[in-house]
């Protein structure tokens, strides 16, 4: 290497060392003198409507077909608008003919040429709305395009991206909308990917071209934007400062835009003036967050090839480092647990949220407590936008989750659990682990939700960060008092938490005698529209339906096969038995189960469609025992026109409504007998089973639900 390839080396390595400890110390230095700028402002309800701000320069044509596109758009939305055109580097006169052809346009004219920070600035002034679209002038949306953005406006969000196309489809699509970056040993890189699907998704930033933003984030983090004037990486400052703040940019494939590539832009600069601008404004945007990753020797050599080392330049460095205070080179400092996000289209932004926080999966809907969240919350979601956080990610699929499901935003802790033993005591301390409490204390402050809502004992300690002005509920799926070698101290702990809480839900009549502080009783449901009686049954097919993952479902039905399976098939030859126990790979479980592989037993996977198969039955059969709760089997099997025969504990909750479709037993030889009753005796099975309708009604979900939300309206009404 020569002497003089050394000097260059060493000067661009101190150029680089210097301007990047430089930056730093000025943020350190403003985190000390002012604290932390980058907070997150008060969370308002914004309501409906949308300012559109498009910057435009000296092309009256091209903004007249831009104009015409986002018009249709808004008149697809139904929602008040207000239309902002940013006319800059040209005279007013230049418009007169679009003034009088679109009186609704609002104008702002400045004669000197504007960047486009600026001119987003200007349009600020005068939006009245909270969301506001900025829209490029070479630029053309989809009549639809806005009409998808506004469905997954929520209070978490800071920028909706559009999917992007280019006028000319011969063209490779290097620009989509769906936006990353990658930093190399010497150079960094912003990217655009290919949409893989059409599910809604986070992303790096949403660009300024077709996006929606909240106004009231815009408008603080824009006045750091001068310094990318006239043009680039503005919007990608403000996607990081967003997600600093705990807010996210959102990314809506079926929100389409088309765009006219540098229409604009290369009217007034040449391609290589282009390519400076964009370099200069990289390594603005790595030094003013603290980037890490590219060689001193790489960072010095552009900041000197792209003009970096002005003194004009410097000058703004420091003065914005200092001012934001932004000290972590962690794009994602701010993001306090680990999740994935499913987002749905919000079909009224005006209601409450509420989120709903559940240890299990709730899909697919492998076990009753799923079924009834499912069930529950889609009644539910008539008066609530409702927010899901649900451990056990990896039993989540975009596959798995219907269009139609009752959940606005699913968040999904991606840690898997680590189990820390059996006992009650154990099990609150594993499913309660401290990456839900952040996620859960993240959102929360995020949307001030009108209702926290906690789904089953194990996570009864998270009341403890409830504030002061906060309404927390509780469902006790199962009301576990006096249950398991450790119930002194569980029972304390859980007691002690349902203290916080304003309202407590359970499950069944009996459950709710249980406990000691006042409760709801929200009975297990049905759907109608489901689980009905549709034929007589006919055979010798008794029917058990219960996920094994629930572990008195699988000695439930071992004990049964243990004592009753070979007595029966003595009696009856022909009999079977199908067990619905959802499971993905019945034949493997079979495999090493030798119980499970006796004559006339037949396991069914995993399945949505269990009321086919309660149809296709004579009997259901439900011999759990030792449980608390309600089987919501039994109420499905007897809303179906199937008698189920069944042990008391597994009747809990429905015993006292006396329908004849339920045959409680007390022991093995009672069920054996009543299974041979009713198998002898089809005119008396098939009387018995048809479904009492005026009893069936108040199970239904519908009701039920509006039960839950009357709670809910009297509790926080008399707050």
């Amino acid at each position: 290497m020569s002497i003089k390839t050394r000097i260059s080396y060493g000067i661009s390595y101190f150029v680089g060392f210097t301007f990047y400890m430089l930056c730093r110390f000025t943020s350190r230095l403003g985190r000390i003198t002012h604290g932390d700028s980058m907070h997150s402002p008060a969370f308002k309800c914004e309501g409906i409507g949308v300012s559109v701000i498009i910057p435009e320069r000296d092309n009256p044509a091209l903004l007249k077909t831009c104009v015409d596109a986002v018009l249709n758009a808004l008149a697809q939305t139904g929602e008040p608008f207000q239309l902002i055109v940013v006319a800059n580097g040209t005279p007013a006169s230049q418009y007169l003919a679009l003034k009088t052809e679109y009186p609704a346009i609002e104008w702002e004219h400045e004669i000197a040429p504007l960047g486009f920070s600026s001119a987003i600035r200007r349009g600020l002034k005068r939006a009245r709305y909270e969301w506001v679209f900025l829209l490029n002038n070479d630029m053309r949306v989809d009549p639809d395009c806005l009409q998808a953005l506004f469905k997954f406006r929520s209070p978490d969000t800071f920028s909706i991206a559009s999917q992007i196309f280019f006028e000319d489809s011969h063209r490779r699509r290097e620009e989509t909308g769906l936006t990353g970056i990658r930093i190399e040993y010497d150079d960094v890189h912003l990217f655009d990917r290919e949409p893989v699907s059409s599910q809604v998704v986070e992303h790096f930033y949403s660009g300024g071209g077709a996006s929606l933003f909240r106004k009231s984030l815009l408008q603080q983090f824009i006045c750091f934007s001068h310094s990318y004037d006239p043009f680039y990486w503005e919007d990608v400052d403000w996607g990081v400062r967003a997600n600093l703040v705990g807010y996210k940019n959102l990314f809506v494939p079926s929100a389409k835009a088309w765009h006219l590539h540098r229409a604009t832009v290369g009217r007034f600069y040449t391609p290589e003036q282009v390519q400076h601008i964009f370099s200069r404004n990289k390594w603005i945007f790595y030094l003013r967050f603290g980037l890490q990753g590219v060689h001193f020797f790489w960072l010095g050599r552009h900041l000197r090839d792209t003009g970096c080392t002005r003194v004009s330049v410097i000058k703004d460095l420091v003065c914005d480092t200092f001012s934001a205070g932004i000290v972590s080179s962690d794009l994602k400092r701010t993001r306090v647990a680990e999740c994935i996000d499913y987002r749905f289209p919000i079909s009224n932004p005006s209601l409450p949220w509420l989120l709903l926080i559940v240890p299990f999966a709730v899909y697919p809907a492998a076990h009753g407590a799923a079924v009834r969240q499912r069930n529950l919350y889609r009644q539910i979601a008539q008066y609530f936008n409702i927010w899901l956080i649900s451990d056990e990610a990896s039993s989540y699929t975009e596959a798995i989750l219907p269009p139609e499901n009752p959940f606005s935003v699913i968040s999904l802790l991606k840690s898997p659990r680590i189990e820390a033993g059996n006992g009650r005591l154990a099990r609150m301390s594993s499913h309660a682990r401290g990456e839900l409490y952040q996620l859960t204390k993240n959102i929360v402050d995020r949307i001030q939700p009108a209702v926290i809502q906690v789904e089953h004992e194990e996570l009864c300690e998270l009341v403890r960060l409830r504030q002061e002005q906060s309404f927390w509920a509780i469902t006790l799926h199962d009301v576990n008092l006096g249950v398991g070698p450790d119930a002194q101290c569980a029972d304390e702990k859980l007691l002690q938490s349902l203290l916080s809480y304003d309202a407590i839900f359970t499950c069944s009549l009996e459950d709710s005698r249980l406990l000691t502080v006042p409760n709801y009783c929200i009975e297990n449901g049905v759907d109608p529209q489901r689980f009905h009686y549709s034929a007589e049954s006919v055979g010798q097919t008794l029917i058990f339906v219960g996920a094994f993952r629930y572990l008195p479902n699988r000695q439930g039905i071992e004990t049964f096969i243990d004592h009753l399976w070979q007595k029966l098939r003595k009696r009856y030859p022909h009999i079977k038995l199908q067990i619905l126990a959802g499971l993905d790979d019945s034949e493997a479980f079979i495999a090493n189960n030798p119980r499970f592989q006796l004559s006339g037993i037949e396991f069914v996977n995993k399945t949505d469609r269990v009321q086919d198969f309660l149809h296709g039955a004579t009997l259901m059969v439900n011999p759990l025992t030792g449980i608390r709760g309600s089987c919501l089997k039994t109420i499905e099997a007897i809303a179906c026109g199937r008698v189920c025969v069944s042990t008391r504990d597994a009747a809990r909750g429905l015993e006292e409504y006396q329908f004849s479709g339920l045959k409680v037993v007390e022991n093995w030889e009672e069920f054996f007998m009543a299974i041979s009753f009713y198998l002898d005796n089809d005119v008396v099975r098939r009387r018995e089973e048809t479904p009492d309708d005026e009893k069936l009604q108040r199970f239904f979900w519908n009701g039920i639900g509006a039960q839950q939300c009357a709670v809910y309206d009297t509790k926080v009404n008399a707050r």
